[in-house]
């Protein structure tokens, strides 16, 4: 667990593996148009998810 938060202030979702973060990036490319990059979390144990091209 990590205390990352997201530009709207809410926890981000921590992903175990970096194909399970990549898998839920696609879908949400797919379902909003958007891209979503993956990156490994700062504070260890895990990845995230992001629409900001400059955090990764």
């Amino acid at each position: 667990m990590c205390s990352c938060c997201g530009k709207d202030g809410k926890k981000k979702n921590l992903y175990l593996t970096e194909y399970e973060a990549g898998v839920v990036a696609n879908e949400r490319r797919f379902a909003t148009g958007i891209t979503m990059h993956v990156y490994r979390c700062p504070e260890g144990g895990g990845w995230h998810i992001t629409s900001n091209q400059r955090q990764w």
